[in-house]
């Protein structure tokens, strides 16, 4: 899953936007490695104590600036879910649940801190 979002007519400094999205999944206790590509930059935040990761891109368009924000996606636990209850996996199944219900809380944390900061950002310019 990946949610794209943009803002038009806005000019920010993509390298101070990147250390707030890497300052705010820090604080979460995330690691977070960061690459230079020629568009912006694409955060990897990785769980220290979950499997999996998020990828953020941060980069200009033609009409302003886009965040976006995706997971890789886990289907074999789902896939096995019926499977592994019979042999006493359910428990996995259970914690990819709770992980994604924490994910999507996380999201949603993400998404109006990047707003609150975007707009504190394109007042600066």
């Amino acid at each position: 899953m990946k949610v794209v979002k943009e803002w038009k007519k806005v000019k920010v400094d993509l390298a101070l936007l990147a250390d707030f999205v890497e300052s705010f999944f820090k604080s979460k206790e995330f690691e977070v490695s960061r690459i230079k590509t020629e568009r912006g930059y694409n955060l990897i935040v990785r769980s220290k104590t979950e499997r999996g990761r998020l990828i953020t891109n941060i980069y200009k368009t033609s009409e302003g600036v886009a965040v976006s924000l995706g997971t890789r996606e886990s289907t074999g636990i789902r896939i096995l879910a019926p499977v592994l209850t019979l042999f006493g996996g359910g428990s996995l199944f259970i914690r990819e649940i709770e992980s994604e219900e924490l994910l999507q809380k996380l999201e949603q944390e993400f998404w109006k801190y990047i707003e609150e900061i975007m707009s504190s950002l394109s007042k600066l310019n």
